[in-house]
């Protein structure tokens, strides 16, 4: 019989009704003694725990530590199921794999490997349900990081009384931007046993927990609209051309400009629609191999934006002269187009059916964007992309809905995107 000192934090007392029903059903075969400790800063009520774990192990009342949030529900008898588990494996760590509480299907159990462009250690790639039910019911690996939501500790080990939990916050540096970030107790906890010697940490979804939040979240089915957490890093030639477009003045995020990038990459015929100083524009000429074909009258937008502010104080020609300096000199695939948007259709109607990508980004009132709209679409060739900025503006939005039913967002962007249809010949 083992001896288990099962602390419970909860914060305002909260506690889901299930939590005590099960508690009463946590064992047949074992000596479980309950602790509980209540506050809003949850590492401290963990330590608190933990603490008392410790003091029952030094007095020959506990040889398990089983910290268990407040909001997961297991299954009934759940300790002699973890206990026997933990035996098997000879686990100094064993942790209930625990579903997040959104539609997602993320898990609190993760890789220690970094994901996208974010810097080391600050960002690791979690596991989803989908992944989790390919895999075996128990397992370890080497970099695996656990969640603390159903955690057993086997307090023999020889470093367990040398760890305490904590978080690990920093402001980083992301894509030109100044982040928070955060490292949660539990991927910390992971780290700091593994440096301090401890042997292969074990996870489980033989144990079923229920994680409660608007509903019930299990961990023992298929669910969720998260295939894998897995995101590739911006490739190299695609971070240059956003580092260079980014010095250039404008409203562009790096998401956006990393978009842009991307899809002048395989465009031999680009039309952009409002170009401005040529942060935009800049993103697309460093990586295209065609030809770019800005159009500006370089006069600002008519709704008293910031462009038309700038552009009636400073000249037309000033800006335009931007635009040379940072896009146009350097840039000989880039074929200015000094006109007003009214006029693109006609100055660019000898590209009908040959632009591959083509971006929208002038005035956004309704009928510009409107017009704009149908200007491109006079001169996409099929299966082209024809996308835009801003999305959030009305006038953008009510455009693109009315001619455009078929479009969609990009993620973590303003940006809107149509694949022009692909018209199948007709036999006779």
């Amino acid at each position: 019989m083992a001896k288990i000192f099962c602390g419970v934090p909860t914060y305002k007392n909260d506690m889901h009704a299930d939590v005590m029903f099960t508690a009463l059903q946590a064992s047949r075969e074992h000596n479980v003694m309950f602790g509980k400790a209540d506050s809003s800063a949850c590492t401290m009520m963990f330590n608190i725990l933990l603490l008392q774990a410790l003091e029952e192990r030094a007095r020959g009342n506990a040889d398990y530590f089983l910290l268990w949030h407040s909001d997961v529900v297991p299954e009934p008898l759940f300790v002699d199921k973890m206990v026997r588990i933990a035996r098997e494996k000879n686990a100094e760590v064993l942790s209930a794999i625990i579903p997040i509480k959104d539609e997602k299907g993320l898990t609190s159990t993760a890789l220690d490997e970094v994901v996208g462009d974010y810097p080391a250690l600050w960002r690791v790639r979690r596991l989803t349900m989908r992944e989790i039910m390919q895999k075996e019911p128990t397992f370890t690996d080497p970099k695996i990081l656990v969640n603390t939501g159903l955690l057993l500790i086997d307090l023999k080990a020889p470093w367990a009384d040398k760890f305490h939990f904590h978080f690990d916050d920093n402001i980083i540096e992301y894509h030109g931007r100044r982040l928070p970030a955060i490292i949660p107790e539990d991927w910390m906890f992971s780290r700091d046993i593994r440096a301090l010697g401890a042997g292969p940490q074990w996870v489980t979804r033989e144990v079923a927990v229920r994680h409660f939040g608007d509903t019930a979240y299990p961990n023992n089915q298929v669910w969720g609209t998260v295939e894998t957490d897995v995101v590739a890093p911006t490739p190299e030639d695609i971070k240059a051309a956003v580092n260079e477009a980014a010095k250039v003045q404008g409203w562009m995020s790096w998401e956006e400009l990393a978009y842009l990038a991307e899809k002048a990459k395989s465009a031999t015929c680009v039309v952009e629609l409002g170009s401005w100083k040529g942060r935009s524009t800049k993103a697309m000429a460093m990586t295209c191999k065609g030809k770019i074909y800005a159009v500006d009258s370089w006069r600002g937008s008519t709704e008293g934006d910031a462009t038309g502010v700038e552009a009636e104080q400073r000249g037309r020609e000033t800006i335009k002269g931007e635009f040379y300096d940072n896009v146009a000199i350097e840039h000989k695939n880039v074929v200015v187009t000094d006109c007003e948007h009214a006029f693109a259709g006609t100055s660019l109607k000898h590209l009908a059916g040959t632009v591959d990508f083509a971006f929208v980004d002038g005035d956004h009132s309704f009928e510009h964007v409107k017009r704009d709209i149908l200007t491109c679409l006079d001169l996409m060739a099929p299966g082209g992309i024809l996308s835009g900025h801003d999305l959030n503006e009305p006038g953008v939005a009510k455009a693109v809905n009315e001619l455009l039913p078929g479009a969609k967002s990009v993620g973590g962007t303003s940006i809107w995107e149509y694949t022009v249809p692909v018209v199948a010949a007709v036999s006779a």
